[in-house]
């Protein structure tokens, strides 16, 4: 039983891993001009219990945060499924609250153009 469990979370683990964009090395964050807001986006999984959560921080050129936002959710499927209902979510709750947002980040690379 222990070994089934532990193949099923190390597939769990590569479906993941698959789906997350590996930082390089020498990558710096740069933040967004004056005046202008990045919207940042990620979910968490846990698949044993079939929750989720995602969290959305929106933020200026001093990583200074102007507004924050997490929510419980059920799981949707497929990480990248989650990925992308964080972001529907986060970006429709932080313009329905008038928040400006010029640029998104998220690290799936399935998501992003």
């Amino acid at each position: 039983m222990l070994t089934k469990y532990t193949q099923e979370n190390e597939n769990d683990r590569a479906l993941i891993d698959s789906q997350t964009a590996t930082p390089k090395a020498n990558a710096t964050w740069v933040p967004p001009p004056q005046g202008l807001a990045t919207l940042s986006v990620d979910t968490t999984i846990d698949p044993v219990n079939n929750k989720s959560s995602l969290a959305g921080i929106l933020h200026n050129g001093n990583w200074e945060t102007i507004a924050a936002l997490t929510i419980p959710l059920p799981c949707y499927g497929a990480p990248q499924v989650q990925e992308a209902k964080a972001l529907i979510i986060s970006l429709k709750w932080f313009l329905k609250e008038n928040f400006p947002i010029h640029y998104i980040e998220t690290d799936c690379k399935n998501i992003r153009s």
